[in-house]
């Protein structure tokens, strides 16, 4: 009873993680009295092979710690010093996991393929999450700041590098909502940073996801496609100054690895009518933002349509 307690706590705190750091709301199980064990498998897991679910767990947990604190005041000085210390509580969640999840090449099955890559998924926008602060405008101008800056795009970058992993292997990246979420804002967020213009990795993971989601969504009807996707695709687009072809192609056409094009003809963006908001932003040049408005709020703006609120 007790490890099956356990379990049902494990997926609840899992699932109101995801929804947590997706949404930037408080959690609800923070506040909620935890079992006093720690993960489904704690009796029989050992440190350097703990399993998916396991890291999993303790993931979410830090996820939820950082919803958590993110809601109350902070002395920027300080919160750049927790920062550091939940950095290290992610590196112990990978030190302790399987060898299969830590490196790809270790994978003998299709399943802990999956597992690895969205692991890494998970790990790298959670990081990512963690370290939003320091590309903020009112971030402190320190070496700390400036190191967890750094370490914010990079796993920006993973993010997305883990979600093409995925789709490379199975369809349930371009299915899921929370997968799709992480690789739209990663890839929002430095386009809207300019890391493209600068970072030729960047560059060329922004133009793969913008070439996929083109190719998934070319046979779909366009009035059915969420507004959300639209106005990103939108985004990233003008972000990046890129040139979509103005007839969809079966996404077989081509393969993910093949950059947007930047000299087919123009793609008419009003065709998706993403212009009738009075709130749309004029994407090129960016739209300003305020002093102390950070990046988020603009990707809020593009993926959800709303005004930008200092975040």
């Amino acid at each position: 009873m007790k490890i099956e307690r356990s379990k049902v706590w494990s997926m609840v705190t899992w699932q109101d993680s995801l929804l947590s750091i997706t949404y930037d709301r408080a959690s609800s199980t923070a506040i909620l009295d935890k079992p006093a064990y720690h993960s489904p498998n704690d009796i029989t897991a050992t440190y350097g092979n703990w399993s998916y679910e396991e890291c999993m767990y303790r993931l979410t947990r830090v996820g939820t710690d950082i919803v958590r604190e993110r809601a109350n005041p902070q002395d920027p000085k300080a919160q750049m010093h927790r920062i550091t210390e939940q950095k290290q509580e992610l590196e112990d969640i990978l030190s302790g996991a399987a060898d299969f999840l830590r490196d790809s090449r270790q994978c003998r099955t299709a399943k802990e393929q999956l597992q690895h890559w969205a692991l890494y998924m998970h790990m790298s926008y959670i990081h990512s999450e963690l370290c939003r602060p320091a590309i903020s405008p009112t971030a402190p101008r320190s070496e700390l700041a400036k190191s967890h800056k750094e370490t914010c795009i990079e796993n920006l970058m993973n993010t997305l590098e883990a979600y093409l992993g995925l789709t490379n292997l199975y369809s349930y990246a371009s299915r899921s909502w929370a997968a799709l979420h992480r690789a739209l804002s990663s890839s929002l967020l430095l386009s809207i940073l300019r890391e493209p213009q600068r970072n030729e990795k960047a560059r060329l993971l922004v133009e793969r996801f913008l070439k996929y989601l083109y190719q998934v969504t070319a046979d779909m009807d366009q009035s059915g496609l969420g507004s959300p996707i639209k106005r990103s695709m939108l985004a990233l687009a003008k972000l990046n100054n890129a040139v979509l072809p103005a007839t969809p192609a079966p996404a077989s056409a081509t393969t993910i690895d093949t950059p947007v094009a930047t000299t087919a003809d123009q793609f008419n963006f009003n065709d998706w009518n993403l212009m009738d908001s009075p709130n749309w932003p004029n994407m090129s040049p960016l739209p300003s933002l305020g002093s102390d408005d950070s990046p988020y709020a603009m990707m809020d703006q593009i993926i959800w349509g709303q005004k930008p609120s200092p975040r």
